[in-house]
């Protein structure tokens, strides 16, 4: 039977997911390849059809409210795709693996029914603070239990507690690995330099050597000219002698060019060279770091090694998707987005109490710029609101046609002028 193809397309999952999240341009052309071929898997299945496609399972990195859960939620959503989310701090703080994701999958079939069950996606959330290899340690048991779990076929699980177990198929669901993974970006950024360096060193050996050599050559050449001028004056019976004579000097010049050439390379060009990549590197990474958002966009499974993931595990997952920190300008558009903005639930809050809220123009992007400071995303969004809102909240109820004011001034009282 051939493979069938559904109508729904990335491009079409694309355009879904832009619909309710700004930004993450990369992350959300991955994901939706990622999830079209989720949904191929789940209706080849549907249709006996035998897949083709190794698993879609997904790494999702970033800051916390750069997206990561949304971009899942809004899928499973759109497409009535079954989802739990696993809060990985369970198996730090010693639960028992398995018995967490039996429960998990057990809730799972009872709600939704075995065979939508079997479809599900699977998040482990926080993954990031077990694939952290700190002093020496990267959890590599619990890596190891986690991967033996997404490679079984099928498991078997007791879903009720007076009724025979069930064989469970898990070869259509779908596994994200979830977190903020901190510090991955200055892996990244340090890879990348060092790449830079390596390069650099190299470039000044070859520049080193086409020095040294035109050097020995011009000198080989100066020698040579003064061997034949000085054996046409003493005549060829003494060319032999001469020869003798010059055969030393030559090889005190090879020698002391060799010596040269190697303390230009141990000295100037290790030394200086090192000391002022890592002088540099320590100066700018931090902030390159904040200034450059997107770098987290070249993460590399060497990246991911580093960091402590086990090798075995980075091979199971098929997509990257990274999540960059939002800018202001995407804060604005999400203050600004024409359906459930936070901007027009507030003011039907007062619109409520028989009262109008005027927000100013101008504080949406300072608005947007407190949020982008605390860098925690859009999880920041109502926490500043309240702030700056609190007093008015309090005392709309008790008042009636009254426009409360926020402008820039209003906002510096409450929140602070922002530099």
């Amino acid at each position: 039977m051939l493979l069938q193809i559904p109508k729904m397309t990335p491009q079409l999952l694309k355009k879904e997911f832009d619909a309710e999240i700004f930004g993450q341009h990369k992350a959300k052309e991955v994901l939706s390849f990622a999830f079209y071929l989720h949904l191929l898997r789940i209706q080849n299945a549907a249709q006996n059809t035998p897949s083709v496609l190794p698993k879609s399972n997904i790494l999702l990195l970033g800051s916390s409210g750069s997206g990561k859960r949304l971009v899942v939620s809004v899928f499973c959503k759109n497409h009535n795709i079954p989802c739990v989310k696993i809060d990985s701090n369970l198996f730090l703080a010693g639960q028992n693996l398995s018995d967490v994701i039996d429960a998990y999958l057990r809730y799972l079939i009872q709600q939704v029914g075995l065979e939508n069950a079997k479809n599900a996606i699977i998040v482990f959330e926080d993954f990031d603070k077990i694939a952290l290899r700190q002093n020496g340690n990267n959890n590599m048991e619990l890596q190891d239990d986690i991967l033996a779990f997404i490679e079984q076929q099928e498991k078997i699980l007791q879903v009720e507690q007076d009724k025979e177990a069930i064989v469970f198929p898990m070869q259509n669901l779908m596994f994200v690995f979830s977190g903020k993974f901190s510090g991955l970006d200055s892996l990244v950024y340090m890879r990348n330099r060092m790449s830079n360096k390596q390069d650099a060193i190299i470039q000044k050996k070859e520049e080193r050597l086409k020095l040294v050599e035109k050097y020995r050559a011009l000198r080989f050449a100066e020698m040579d000219a003064e061997n034949k001028k000085q054996l046409t004056g003493i005549g060829f019976a003494n060319a032999s002698k001469q020869k003798a004579q010059t055969a030393k000097p030559d090889a005190d010049i090879k020698v002391a060019i060799d010596k040269l050439y190697n303390q230009l390379k141990e000295d100037e060009l290790e030394n200086l060279v090192e000391a002022n990549f890592n002088k540099e590197m320590m100066q700018q990474m931090e902030l390159e770091l904040e200034k450059d958002a997107s770098i987290i966009e070249k993460v590399q499974y060497e990246d991911l090694l580093n960091y402590g993931m086990l090798p075995e595990l980075i091979s199971r997952i098929g997509f990257i998707a990274p999540f960059d920190r939002l800018n202001k300008d995407e804060i604005v558009q999400i203050l600004k987005r024409p359906n459930g903005n936070i901007i027009s639930q507030y003011k039907q809050y007062f619109t409520a109490t028989g009262n109008t809220l005027d927000l100013q123009e101008a504080v949406l992007d300072l608005i947007a710029q407190e949020v982008a400071h605390r860098n925690v995303g859009t999880r920041s969004i109502n926490t500043v609101m309240l702030q700056l809102l609190e007093e008015y909240l309090f005392i709309a109820p008790s008042k009636t046609k009254q426009k409360f004011v926020i402008d820039v001034a209003y906002f510096n009282k409450k929140i602070g002028a922002i530099a």
